[in-house]
């Protein structure tokens, strides 16, 4: 009789450790299985490529910049900010949106400027390419000695448009009644007519030091291997740079 208890009470507990070793099994499974499907989806989430229109990780490079603070014939005092920049990303964006923020060095305080003109060139930037940014305000209460600090804001967006290149045929920098002046051709290197905004700039140099650009735009529709002139004075280059300037290069961007 006593044999028998002791039978079942082995065999009781025998079963009751089966089952709780099947138990911690199927346990040690699901828990298994749930981080294999975990690390699956965080694999999953970083393997996905980034949405072909998001430019939030696109940055422009400053490669040049030049400031002045300088008194223009009117006598007020004028700032011209030029800049270029480059964009090393693989994605074309668009910088029509750009912004430069200036302060003062001396003390750190933001320089607030009204109704400043910022232009840039092209503002269709495509991957690998530059694009030239300058911003004139007159009637800036501030000494010409005054040092500057500039920041760009790129506010950059997905492109919708492109940027080709036109070719110049020349140019020519001279002085005029109101200050530089330049001038030349450009022509459409293709074999149909094109029609957009064209987007002109000079960049201009002493040596291999930057000094600024001068820029203007014009709607046309140009045909093959026809030449349309231009025309560039506006707005003034600081007079405190023209006599350094020793060498310059054009640009013209198709935008269409």
């Amino acid at each position: 009789m006593i044999m028998k208890k002791l039978s079942a009470l082995l065999f009781i507990t025998l079963l009751a450790a089966f089952l709780t070793a099947c138990g911690n099994e199927n346990t040690e499974k699901d828990s298994n299985a749930e981080k294999a499907e975990n690390s699956q989806s965080e694999e999953n989430k970083s393997t996905d490529p980034p949405a072909k229109d998001d430019v939030s990780d696109v940055e422009l490079t400053v490669d040049a910049e030049k400031t002045y603070l300088w008194k223009a014939s009117s006598g007020e005092t004028q700032l011209s900010y030029y800049t270029k920049v480059v964009n090393e990303s693989d994605k074309p964006v668009d910088a029509s949106n750009a912004a430069i923020a200036f302060n003062n060095k001396d003390n750190g305080q933001k320089i607030a400027l009204d109704d400043s003109e910022i232009t840039i060139t092209p503002y269709i930037i495509a991957p690998g390419n530059s694009a030239f940014i300058s911003v004139q305000q007159s009637g800036v209460d501030l000494d010409t000695d005054t040092p500057i600090s500039a920041e760009l804001q790129a506010n950059l967006t997905p492109a919708e448009k492109s940027a080709d290149y036109a070719d110049v045929d020349y140019i020519n920098v001279g002085m005029g009644d109101t200050g530089l002046v330049l001038e030349g051709e450009i022509s459409n290197p293709s074999l149909e007519s094109v029609t957009g905004k064209f987007e002109v700039v000079s960049a201009l140099y002493n040596g291999q030091e930057f000094l600024g650009t001068m820029n203007t735009s014009v709607d046309a529709t140009l045909p093959p291997k026809v030449p349309i002139g231009f025309k560039i004075t506006e707005p003034p280059f600081p007079d405190v740079a023209l006599e350094k300037i020793d060498s310059y290069e054009a640009l013209v961007y198709i935008i269409r």
